[in-house]
């Protein structure tokens, strides 16, 4: 009896002390003691709460997409390919960051003179990801079905819900939509929902050559095989690609290698050797920000070395950073990347209205949007409808 009643009075002044403290009721002073445990599962119960309810309004708005039936978008491409190209941990430290900007804008600026020569035009800009340091998908998803899909909860809640992702209103446009992930070694059901024909995962790029550690290929071959991989298609494609080469340990790094030599891949084995191994490596952070400095300047550089060379068949390109690195690599916590369009001039002037920057270096001042808003920015400014360029978001 003598116990129930001091765990009864240890319970009530329990909840005096957190009723107190959450402001349900006040007393003069706070309750002599502490019941900060029981505070703070009260708090953290609260918060699961109010996650669960978000989670519901989200997953009640992506089943209410405005735009799902939407006839006729996209119908200012005629039919122009339209390649998606994700670049693995590049975002705005590339460009403010003294680590790293010096060599990645004198590599963009040498592909912006390439460019220009093989006739096509550029225009760049900002997007906030939901993500940094890792979670790729979050940002993908974020990107293409219009979501802020923040979390895996909210990814989840999203696949689940049958929301239309960009992929969708391509074949709803008469495209071949197409994946291609080198990164992908497993089954990936998940890809039904996206609105993708056909992925291209690890097993299908038929690299031969070695694995460099985590990442299954080098970036170059994947942008030299995947056009061949695809099968025979009278339909316009509308692809995405996600390289994998910048995605840490950031060893080994690749070299850039003749176009016409990459063949089945045999010509990267003796580079997928090299040292340093990643545990040894991230012994210093000095040597593991000089490797992601090089690992993305490669990435840049063959990505948009691939884009000129694309320019006879006149695609539009759009080229992405997916999230910034760890705060400790990036130097901030900031989660804008970079983004870029390339293709026609006469193409690109159908986002004159976004503000982006002309070229591949984007101001520093310019426009930020979050990544969800872009499917449907790009949606409407490639649509010749009444409701063109009408982006509320």
């Amino acid at each position: 009896m003598g116990a129930a009643v001091i765990a009864f009075g240890a319970a009530g002044w329990a909840a005096a002390d957190v009723g107190h403290h959450l402001q349900y009721w006040q007393f003069t002073e706070s309750p002599p003691g502490t019941a900060w445990t029981t505070r703070h599962t009260l708090k953290r119960g609260i918060k699961v709460r109010e996650t669960a309810a978000e989670l519901v309004r989200f997953t009640k708005e992506a089943k209410s997409d405005p735009i799902a039936d939407t006839a006729g978008l996209l119908n200012a491409l005629d039919g122009r390919d339209v390649i998606v190209i994700w670049i693995e941990s590049y975002g705005r430290a590339s460009f403010d960051n003294p680590l790293y900007a010096p060599t990645h804008l004198a590599t963009l600026s040498a592909a912006e003179q390439a460019i220009e020569r093989a006739g096509m035009s550029m225009k760049s800009g900002w997007m906030t990801s939901p993500t940094a340091g890792g979670q790729s998908w979050l940002a993908h998803s974020a990107f293409a079905s219009g979501l802020w899909t923040s979390d895996n909860a909210r990814y989840s809640a999203m696949l689940a819900s049958g929301h239309k992702w960009l992929y969708h209103f391509a074949q709803d446009a008469g495209y071949r939509t197409a994946a291609v992930m080198p990164a992908i070694t497993i089954g990936w059901p998940e890809s039904l929902s996206m609105g993708f024909d056909l992925v291209l995962a690890a097993d299908d790029m038929k690299y031969e050559g070695q694995p460099f550690r985590w990442v299954t290929m080098p970036d170059q071959y994947t942008l030299a095989a995947y056009a061949e991989l695809l099968p025979p298609d009278p339909r316009p494609d509308f692809i995405q690609i996600a390289l994998i080469s910048s995605h840490a340990p950031w060893t080994p790094i690749p070299d850039v290698v003749p176009w016409e030599d990459i063949g089945t891949g045999q010509v990267f084995d003796e580079m997928a050797k090299r040292g340093p191994a990643p545990k040894d490596l991230w012994r210093d952070r000095g040597a593991v920000r000089d490797a992601y400095r090089r690992s993305v300047d490669y990435v840049l550089e063959v990505t948009f070395d691939h884009v000129a060379r694309l320019a006879a068949d006149a695609p539009l390109v759009i080229v992405a950073g997916d999230h910034q690195a760890a705060q400790f690599v990036a130097g901030s916590d900031n989660k804008d990347v970079a983004v870029h369009m390339i293709g026609p001039a006469d193409v690109l002037q159908r986002i004159e209205h976004w503000g982006w920057t002309d070229g591949l270096i984007p101001a520093a001042d310019g426009p930020v949007r979050r990544m969800d808003s872009f499917r449907d920015d790009f949606l409407f400014a490639f649509t010749n409808t009444p409701y063109a360029g009408d982006v509320t978001k």
